[in-house]
């Protein structure tokens, strides 16, 4: 089959692209589909592509999200995203007659705000496929292309986790006969585990640094254990920060940090080339995200042996099973998080019984090799579909 892969930005970090990377890789070489990948800008998607010998085109295109502040800059921001679609769209016919002559048999578009494989999809009467992977609770339209997303039989979507699925449900209306769940699958790249000789309970928190991503929370619990007298627990935040309100959200952490006293016990790591060799010197991993739709880094983490304390909320309760590898508390709730951060902190044996579960877990759930089966298979169905 030969498959017309869109991806909505041409970065690397986060979770997004990594996963789209790795299963595309999966589908060309187990599967033996031949795949071109639209990047809008040469980055370091590209530097992957090229690494991994598959084909690509550039051509600018946007991403069409915007978040909602409460502020009257909404209107701004919608009418920007509204801008950006109709760009989209000619974009999109711009691209449509080169790409036909290459006979494309389906498109595989990945991440929620990529329009302009939506718009390519129906200019070139093919299959789609739409790997939503952001929950966008914040975005309250996906804009011109509402209604269509609601039709019956016009395409497959993919949700990674149930809690997703049911949003799209519920919120977003679009029809269960179109909608599917996969989870996202993790490449096992973890490290051995390396004896931990550094003074102190470590506890690493991955992902961008953003108030959605929750670092503020871990912060928090933090401070509560800080002033009952713990000074050997450290936080180690890992990830790019993103810009909010005009400025760097770790500027913003920064001074809440130093104000409370941490800044001996709390690390940014900053974007981390090595994450397992990193995780291997962790005792805890923390998922302190509003609402993570899947939870990459939660995998991630099982996989390098640590038990994972996670927010209640979006999909992170599909992966954690509570007491067993790892532990869940209510999100928004510090004091309840520093507790369960103390447990494990007290109780060696129950953190070295979760680790052991965990990387258990991992071995038979969220794999490479069952995501990019369901995917394929979803692939063919879509396929399957038209031709019906």
């Amino acid at each position: 089959m030969k498959i017309l892969a869109i991806t909505q930005s041409g970065k690397i970090s986060g979770g997004a692209n990594r996963s789209f990377l790795d299963v595309l890789r999966r589908l060309r070489d187990d599967y033996g589909h031949d795949i071109c990948v639209l990047v809008p800008e040469k980055d370091q998607l590209v530097d992957s592509l090229e690494r991994i010998n598959m084909n690509y085109i550039i051509h600018t295109y946007y991403q069409t999200a915007f978040v909602t502040m409460g502020d009257i800059f909404d209107i701004y921001r919608h009418f920007k995203a509204i801008k950006k679609c109709i760009y989209n769209y000619k974009m999109a016919k711009e691209l449509k007659n080169n790409l036909n002559r290459e006979n494309f048999d389906i498109i595989y578009i990945n991440d929620t705000t990529n329009t302009v494989g939506y718009y390519l999809a129906k200019l070139m009467k093919k299959p789609y496929v739409w790997h939503f992977r952001g929950y966008q609770k914040v975005i309250k339209k996906y804009l011109p292309l509402e209604k269509g997303l609601r039709k019956k039989n016009d395409g497959i979507i993919i949700n990674i986790s149930k809690a997703m699925y049911d949003y799209m449900k519920v919120e977003r209306k679009i029809s269960t006969e179109k909608m599917v769940v996969v989870y996202n699958g993790v490449e096992n790249i973890s490290s051995k585990r390396i004896k931990n000789n550094c003074i102190g309970f470590h506890c690493i928190q991955c992902g961008h640094i953003s108030v959605a991503k929750g670092q503020i929370e871990s912060i928090n619990a933090l401070k509560i254990l800080n002033r009952m007298g713990y000074k050997d627990i450290y936080l180690h935040l890992a990830g790019t920060p993103s810009f909010e309100h005009g400025k760097s959200y770790k500027d913003v952490l920064e001074k809440i940090i130093e104000n409370d006293g941490l800044t001996k016990q709390i690390i940014f790591e900053g974007e981390v080339q090595n994450m397992a060799l990193l995780r291997s010197k962790m005792d805890v991993e923390l998922v302190c995200s509003v609402c993570e739709p899947f939870g990459r880094v939660t995998v991630e983490g099982m996989q390098s042996g640590l038990p994972v304390i996670g927010a209640n909320t979006g999909g992170t309760p599909e992966i954690i099973i509570d007491g067993y590898n790892g532990l869940l508390y209510n999100q928004g709730n510090p004091e309840e998080l520093a507790k369960k951060m103390l447990k494990l902190y007290k109780d060696s044996n129950l953190k070295n019984a979760m680790s052991n579960n965990a990387i258990e877990y991992t071995k038979t759930h969220f794999t490479m090799d069952e995501n990019v089966r369901r995917i394929n298979e979803v692939l063919l169905m879509a396929k399957k579909q038209c031709k019906g």
